[in-house]
Formats: structure tokens, sequence, C-alpha cells
């Protein structure tokens, strides 16, 4: 066999894996983390879920897109082949469980209290001693364990943590400056009634494949989100939701932030 032979075969090959992987519908998962993918009118939707949508469009991938605790959405994507994840934490924990695109986001988390309780706290160890609300398996929530947390709660959902703030169950509810406000939004409160008493770090977000699916498939991912990059699609898509909703969002670098970020 010759060596132009070879490739030929092999390039048919991968082609076949690609076209047998992407003939089976994908499980698309995300959680309820507006601005980046949140329901509204049994729609879901945000940046980060038209995003992925232009990437099944562009890679002919087959699935819908549905909105689940992420605890759920999390647990799929372990345990299942041809699962996608988003918007999540690219994390150290998480390295190795998943094929990553992006980033797609960048965000800073942050601690916020109840504006009529807490001062700014100068340092972490200030909120070690009180019970911080936060998503059930939300990378949030391991991140403030790693840091020495002990009094950490998880629910299922932002929500579900916003108003365990607001009704003193919690002292504090790990969030981030880009979902807080707009979570606020969804509820009866308003986003005055509280404030961010301590930044925690900034993050990037990804989407995640999972492991156990074609990692040819993921590279065809990982490709097309480079051609959104290059060719101005992530840029027109920020400018998009920045116009929506009013926020100073940019996607200029090929990755969505506020624009001081």
């Amino acid at each position: 066999m010759t060596k132009k032979l070879a490739v030929i075969l092999w390039v048919g090959i991968v082609s076949l894996w690609i076209g047998q992987a992407l003939a089976q519908d994908m499980k698309i998962l995300t959680t309820e983390e507006p601005p980046m993918n949140y329901m509204d009118q049994g729609i879901v939707t945000g940046f980060s879920t038209e995003i992925v949508k232009e990437i099944m469009k562009r890679t002919e991938t087959k699935g819908t897109v549905d909105l689940m605790p992420w605890a759920r959405a999390y647990d799929t994507g372990l345990k299942e082949s041809n699962v996608v994840l988003f918007t999540m934490a690219r994390t150290t924990k998480r390295e190795n469980l998943f094929y990553w695109v992006g980033p797609i986001v960048g965000k800073r988390w942050v601690l916020f209290a109840k504006n009529s309780g807490s001062n700014p706290l100068s340092s972490l160890e200030d909120a070690k001693p009180h019970i911080t609300g936060v998503m059930l398996n939300d990378a949030r929530a391991v991140y403030l364990k790693e840091q020495g947390f002990q009094h950490v709660q998880e629910v299922s959902d932002h929500v579900q943590a916003l108003k365990m703030l607001m009704r003193d169950r919690v002292d504090y509810w790990a969030s981030s400056d880009f979902e807080g406000p707009i979570i606020v939004k969804q509820t009866a409160f308003e986003f005055n009634d509280i404030k961010v008493v301590f930044p925690l770090k900034r993050i990037e977000s990804y989407i995640g494949i999972s492991k156990a699916t074609s990692p040819e498939l993921a590279q065809q991912w990982q490709r097309t989100f480079a051609q959104l990059k290059a060719d101005g699609t992530i840029a027109r898509i920020a400018a998009k939701w920045a116009e929506s909703l009013n926020i100073p969002i940019t996607g200029k670098n090929g990755i969505i932030t506020f624009v001081d970020y």
C-alpha cells in the first residue's frame, strides 16, 4: 500500500466515524444561567445557546437543546456518549473529563449579599464562617470547598439560592457578574436588593463534550468554533445581545465578556 493510498483510506475512515457520530442525535444540555443560557417562553435561548446552535448548524449536528438542573446535566455528561454541556467552567478537576470547545464566555465569580446586610468583605477568610448558597455541582461550589468553606449550601439552581439569601437562610449567594443581575430580574426581587461583597475570581466558561464521544467529532466542533471567531460571528452575537439586554458586553476577541473584563 502506498503512503498516498493509506492517507486516503485514513481520511475516509475518519469521515465515516464523524458521519456515524453525527447521524446519532446528540444530547445538548444546559441549565438556567441567563443571559448565557435560559428558558424564554418555552425556548432555550441566550448568547451561549446561540453559539452552540450555530456550531450545530455548521456541523450538521442533530439534536435539540434541553434545559435541566445542572447536577443532572453534568451527571449525564459524565456517564454517556454524544453529550454536549454548556456553559461550564474549565477547572483542574474537570480537565480530563471532557473535550473542551472555547472559551466562549469570560466572567467574574462573586459573592452577593443582601443590600441591607453585610458590608463588603476585606478577604475571603471573612466569608468562611458564614453560609453560602450555590448551585449543586457548580464549579463555584467546588471552588469554595477547595478554599476551606465548610458551610456551603448546595441547591438545585441559582433562583433557589437567591431566594434563600433574601429569606436569610444563607448569608451569601455565589454567582457571577453575568447571570446575577438577570436572575434577579426573573424573580419578585430587584437588583438593588443585593450587592457584591467580594469578587472570587475571573473564570472562562466553555462548551464541554463528553469523553465517551468520538474525538473526531469533538475536533470538528473545535474547528467550527475557531471559524466562528475568525469570521466575526462571535462578535456579532455579542453585539446583538449587548443591544437587546442593554449591557456593555463585547465579543471582539472571540470570547464574550463585559467590556471592562
